[in-house]
């Protein structure tokens, strides 16, 4: 394997008179850093080139262009169409799939407005293709082969780049340093070539879905204690005690709620708390049967074998992180600030750190507006870029490292616990891959936890109990499936 890239948000923040670092995020390939193109800032592009090239002989480095053909106007206003109606088709399903279930499974999909409005956005922006040319310069500074692609397909023997300027370029895996992708590229990949690329599938899988990351804490604890506390929420039994337990605990007068599958900051709210917990104490939850409930979960946790990406709509309540002020020279103000910190970790070494920077909210901390404009720092939503002061920045980039050490470590702790689920899975439905197997123990581990919690089947059970009447409900919730969005959910013909 060629290692993995990690982009890891991280802020200061003051404890006892004390500044510390507390890790916020942590995303994969598709980390954004093309807004180090600032004097101070170059360095990164020259770093990654040295050290991907170092640890990879000094063969050819393949990276994936952001850029697109620019649309004219006409096809800006038939995309801005098709987003609409697909947004909308959407909303249906989740209303129909919400009455499915009804209020004891309830989940938040308000934030398919913010996506909707994010995506008709980048529609209008002019393309800026500076990432490409910075990655291109710092080639040629460093002396090392890298090409910028457009697109890339595969032959059975070859993988083949289309370049920027429309030349083809067919190489032999052996000649290849690494390919930096997009996560959707590395999906699509075939498995024969898959250790050509930076992350693992299973790695993508955990950083692309919040509730994953949170997920892998149970694995590892030196991980879940560098994280902003966090909550899941959605598909449950009875999460109202879990959330308000978990509210009440939190120290902040402020809580952040994001979507499960959240990026650039879409769907990401922050929130009075006292708000959110007038919310959920509103809510009356209906008394069902057991055997409905355990339909319910069936019904989940089958559509989740079948590809439904229910992780997507589950909702991560955060506690706040206050940031302690950062001077932003431009404003002549003090902004809340979170640290974007590019890590590499290499298949044998330490991980390494290629550039870290702050991103500094759109208004200053004193500033009249609102939650998100004063505290929201993702760069796609108006936050600035900007240098970290030295001693801080040594503070940071080393809390980075060690995050993403704990992070590999929780991910083979996993892999280990669930080999013999993976193997089992295998001899049912051969060809599965790794993180398809993640997404299914997830969400069976999560539904089981729900029905031990409510007393529908004994503590160590290893499955869900059928209960008197649980065919009969399985049966009741498929003929109330009409879903017009999405792939159609099936029960498996021994509950039918």
């Amino acid at each position: 394997m060629k290692g993995n890239l990690y982009g890891v948000d991280v802020k200061l923040s003051e404890f006892e008179d004390e500044i510390s670092p507390i890790a916020i995020e942590l995303n994969g390939v598709n980390s954004g850093t093309n807004c180090f193109a600032y004097e101070g800032g170059f360095s990164y592009y020259k770093t990654f080139v040295r050290t991907l090239a170092a640890h990879n002989g000094g063969k050819p480095i393949f990276i994936e262009s952001w850029q697109r053909r620019k649309r004219d106007r006409l096809e800006t206003i038939v995309e801005k169409i098709r987003l609409e109606r697909s947004t909308e088709r959407q909303r249906e399903w989740c209303q129909k799939f919400s009455s499915i279930l009804g209020v004891n499974f309830e989940f938040d999909f308000a934030w398919l407005d913010d996506l909707l409005e994010f995506h008709k956005g980048k529609l209008e922006q002019e393309h800026d293709d500076s990432e490409d040319r910075y990655y291109l310069w710092a080639s040629k500074q460093e002396k090392k082969p890298l090409f910028i692609f457009d697109e890339i397909d595969y032959s059975p023997n070859a993988v083949i780049f289309t370049l920027m300027d429309g030349r083809r370029i067919a190489m032999n895996p052996k000649e290849i340093g690494v390919i930096r992708s997009t996560s959707s590229t590395l999906a699509e990949a075939p498995e024969r070539f898959q250790h050509l690329f930076l992350n693992t599938p299973l790695i993508e899988q955990f950083l692309d879905y919040k509730p994953f990351t949170h997920f892998l804490g149970a694995f590892n604890r030196e991980l879940a204690v560098r994280f902003a506390p966090g909550h899941i929420y959605g598909f449950g039994v009875n999460e109202k005690k879990d959330s308000l337990e978990f509210l009440s605990m939190i120290p902040s007068d402020l809580i952040v709620r994001k979507r499960g599958g959240s990026y650039c900051g879409t769907g990401v709210e922050i929130l009075p708390k006292q708000e959110v917990i007038e919310s959920i104490n509103g809510k009356t939850y209906e008394e069902i049967s057991l055997a409905r409930i355990q339909a319910l979960s069936m019904y989940i946790t089958y559509a989740v074998s079948k590809g439904v990406r229910l992780e997507e709509y589950l909702t991560v309540y955060e506690a706040f992180v206050d940031s302690i002020p950062i001077f932003n020279p431009k404003t002549g103000k003090y902004h809340d600030g979170c640290a974007r910190v590019i890590v590499y970790s290499p298949p044998n070494g330490k991980p390494i750190t290629l550039g870290s920077q702050w991103r500094l909210a759109p208004y200053a901390i004193d500033e009249d507006a609102s939650l998100e404009g004063r505290f929201r720092v993702n760069l796609s939503r108006g936050a600035s870029e900007m240098e970290i002061e030295l001693d801080h920045k040594l503070m940071i980039d080393r809390f980075a490292e060690y995050t993403v050490e704990e992070f590999e470590k929780a991910v083979s702790n996993y892999r280990r616990e669930a080999k013999d689920a993976f193997k089992d899975v295998l001899e049912q439905e051969p060809g599965t891959k790794e993180h398809d197997v993640l997404r299914y123990l997830y969400w069976s581990l999560e539904m089981a936890h729900k029905m031990v919690a409510i007393g529908a089947v004994n503590k160590g059970s290893q499955g869900i109990t059928l209960f008197p009447g649980f065919k009969d409900e399985v049966a009741n919730v498929r003929r109330r499936d009409n879903m017009a969005f999405g792939p159609r959910l099936v029960v498996p013909d021994q509950y039918k």
